[in-house]
């Protein structure tokens, strides 16, 4: 897999190229303890090599050497302190290595790799160590001008070309994403169920994020979001240390990680198992919008039209319950960035005072995955195996002057991670309750 991509990558190298890319580091936690480490996924995705620390350089027009690692070398006492290394050898064997290096000769040998390339491929300005470490290696190479060597002097970002390679999934990121994301299905059915007035918030985070560690996930792909009542009204809510009651909605968003890849979901549902008439309305206003956003995930129409179906159906939901003026077309508009014309009353409610977010990310590696949504100002048109979330939401904190008090403490948002294929969108998430009705006997039977 990881062979394949390098060589697709290769193609699209520009002549006479190529590309450096850097590991992560340890990041320190606190005093002189570090996190768990994980990899940058740049890096991942191009070598599947998992330590810190290490370079690699992919080279297209080296007769013998397409793929270099530098790594650090084995060691038995570093290594009976903070576990096996691969080494050089391992980088070979195990990671399909040309060639391979120790770290300590980094400085000496990778100078010569760069040596009458023209182009390198980078990131400029993503980590100003990383930059350094590489000016330092290109002026070495300038350094032996007089013997008939040439550095790099034209660079290219990297995002251009490994970025636009991960937006469009194959089967070695579909296959990670689908098991993240039933893993998460599952926890999620754990924690509907386990669902009751007088639990801690954090008691719901803890059992659904357990579920997910005893069955394979190493870690979440993001920090989870438990909100009951009014905590559900604030979009990145992460205290998750409040008290459920009786009566009031709990919102998670959570997904759990596997082989490196994310899940994304969110899901609101009552703490008691069943919904008011005011929360059910709500709900179900947040779904139809749900749907009509995943309906236009096809093949060559644009990333950006959920967003605006989206919001054309929660703001004609809001209007027909009276809390917004005008026409849904304008709400809508207006709420994306597309009418800068248009000018409301300043007291006047509007969408985003309801509905404050955009609709959906590409998810992958990242939670939040890479890739363009304007390239060149326009936005992007859907292809087969590009994956976004679908997310749609209403708020209805008691501190808005434009909430209805019937609905006050209300926050609700329902998210699904969707695959875009030729025969339309495929919910990787589907099966997770999703309409009130499912919601409710999913909290009694699990």
């Amino acid at each position: 897999m990881f062979e394949q991509r390098r060589t697709r990558a290769m193609e699209r190298m520009v002549e006479n190229s190529g590309m450096i890319l850097f590991a992560g580091r340890e990041k320190t936690r606190i005093h002189d303890t570090h996190y768990v480490f994980r990899q940058e996924n740049r890096f991942l995705y191009m070598t599947g090599f998992p330590e810190p620390d290490a370079v690699a350089l992919i080279l297209p027009n080296h007769p013998e050497h397409k793929f270099v690692l530098f790594v650090r070398k084995r060691d038995k006492d570093m290594e009976i302190w903070n576990g096996r290394r691969f080494g050089p050898e391992g980088a070979v064997e195990k990671f399909g290595a040309c060639k391979a290096f120790d770290l300590e000769e980094i400085e000496e040998k990778l100078p010569e790799y760069l040596q009458d390339i023209e182009t390198l491929y980078h990131s400029w300005g993503a980590d100003a160590k990383n930059d350094q470490r590489l000016a330092g290696w290109l002026r070495k190479v300038r350094m032996k001008v007089r013997k008939g060597f040439e550095a790099p002097s034209k660079f290219i970002e990297l995002s251009t070309l490994v970025d636009e390679m991960r937006l469009i999934k194959d089967e070695g990121d579909l296959v990670p994403m689908r098991k993240a994301a039933q893993l998460s299905m599952q926890a999620f059915r754990h924690g509907i169920k386990f669902t009751e007035a007088g639990l801690n918030e954090r008691q719901v985070q803890s059992e659904m994020e357990h579920y997910c560690r005893m069955r394979g996930s190493p870690a979440q792909a993001y920090n989870s979001i438990v909100a009951g009542g009014e905590n559900a009204t604030i979009l990145h809510y992460n205290e998750n240390d409040m008290q459920l009651n009786d009566g009031e909605m709990l919102l998670v968003d959570f997904g759990c990680e596997i082989d490196g890849y994310a899940s994304d979901i969110t899901r609101t549902w009552p703490v008691n198992g069943k919904f008011t008439e005011d929360q059910k309305i709500i709900y179900d206003l947040v779904l139809k919008s749900q749907q009509a956003a995943i309906d236009t995930l096809q093949v060559g129409r644009d990333i950006h039209e959920m967003y605006v179906v989206s919001c054309e159906v929660i703001a004609q939901g809001l209007i027909d319950l009276g809390i917004l003026g005008r026409d849904a077309k304008t709400h809508a508009l207006i709420a994306t960035g597309d009418d800068t014309e248009t000018e409301l009353e300043e007291d006047e409610p509007r969408l985003r005072d309801f509905y404050m977010h955009g609709c959906g990310h590409w998810i992958g590696m990242d939670v939040h995955d890479c890739g363009a949504y304007r390239p060149k100002k326009e936005w992007r048109k859907l292809e087969e195996g590009m994956c976004t979330t679908v997310e749609p939401g209403l708020y209805f904190s008691k501190n808005n002057k434009h909430a209805p008090e019937r609905f006050h403490g209300i926050g609700i948002r329902i998210e699904d991670d969707v695959l875009v294929t030729k025969d339309g969108p495929v919910i990787l998430t589907e099966g997770l309750p999703r309409t009130s009705e499912e919601v409710e006997a999913c909290w009694k039977n699990g």
